[in-house]
């Protein structure tokens, strides 16, 4: 049952990044407009809301450390070359994090470091012991990694990176990019105006993701305020067109043509401004994928259907001392 796995691969890994493009992409200093373009995202107010409105910034703190923990569970069917196997559960896998913001600039750009701590995928009697032991090998070897990025006090990341191991596999380096990518956008990007309960805003930009061209459509909801919390619903969906892949890791002599790649989501996310992790998000995604594989000058035709689920819960894990007036 590893052949199935594998192929599944790569639209296991665009599933998981579908959380980061729901929220947005890398920010270049953006005027004051109703629509901001930023490299490879535009974001627009479609509404501003009722009153009251608020300008969304977060203003966390230098040396504020965070306990993020993420846990995601996915389904898969395929039909290979007319054939349908049963529906693939991969078990669930818990990931535990820390982060801690080591600046917070003049201009609201807060920067931090993140290290993931622990990886744990409890046993699952749905799921082939095979599959679940070479999925656990994989994702424990990511235990230790470790990165550093740079946000806008809007949440939009300017930049997120890894540091990958010399020896790390295809397979690994993917997740990793994976991971990367959903680190990106935790916060969610804000517009620039002020906003209140019921403002709108979308978010439109074309990904790269494993040797794929996405775009990608989110539309963000402001459910309203608790406090310093921020409600937020969000819908988005993706399309490819059909297109060859160049995923990385690809067996030599083999090659890949995307027919078609279409996905829905829908999520919520309660934000704070004074933390740079959400208090909880929960996103539910469903993906819809046709390719063709080339082996040995073989053509087969693989038709996928992945289901996806996460969920985030961020919480303080150390607060940095509150500042002492000068006398």
């Amino acid at each position: 049952m590893s052949r199935p796995v594998l192929k599944a691969a790569p639209v296991v890994l665009i599933a998981l990044s579908l959380y980061a493009g729901a929220c947005g992409q890398a920010e270049k200093s953006p005027p004051a407009a109703a629509a901001t373009a930023s490299e490879g995202l535009t974001l627009k107010l479609l509404d501003a809301g009722a009153e009251p409105q608020r300008v969304l910034r977060f203003k966390p703190a230098a040396g504020d450390s965070y306990a993020l923990t993420m846990i995601m569970r996915m389904s898969n069917t395929q039909k290979l070359g007319g054939l349908s196997p049963p529906v693939q559960r991969l078990p669930a896998t818990n990931f535990s994090m820390e982060m801690t913001v080591t600046d917070v600039r003049s201009n609201g750009e807060i920067a931090y470091d993140f290290k993931l701590t622990e990886v744990q995928m409890p046993d699952d009697p749905t799921v082939a012991a095979n599959v679940a032991a070479s999925l656990r090998k994989m994702m424990n070897s990511l235990v230790g990694l470790e990165g550093n990025c740079e946000i806008t006090h809007r949440g939009f990341t300017k930049t997120a990176n890894c540091n990958v191991p010399a020896n790390a596999s295809p397979m690994v380096k993917q997740q990793i990019d994976a991971i990367k990518k959903s680190f990106r956008d935790m916060c969610g990007p804000m517009p620039e105006e002020a906003v209140g309960p019921g403002a709108r805003w979308q978010a439109v930009s074309t990904i790269v993701q494993n040797g794929i061209t996405i775009k990608q459509t989110a539309h963000t909801t402001l459910e309203g305020f608790d406090g310093e919390n921020i409600n937020l619903k969000v819908e988005f969906e993706q399309s490819a067109d059909s297109q060859e892949v160049k995923a990385p890791g690809m067996p030599a002599g083999s090659s890949a043509h995307l027919n078609s790649l279409n996905s829905k989501g829908s999520g919520t996310m309660v934000l704070k401004v004074s933390q740079i992790v959400p208090i909880s998000s929960n996103t539910q995604v469903a993906t819809d994928t046709s390719l063709t594989m080339n082996m040995g000058g073989t053509p087969q035709d693989i038709q996928q259907h992945m289901e996806t689920s996460m969920e985030l819960k961020g919480e303080p894990a150390k607060r940095a001392p509150a500042s002492t007036p000068k006398s």
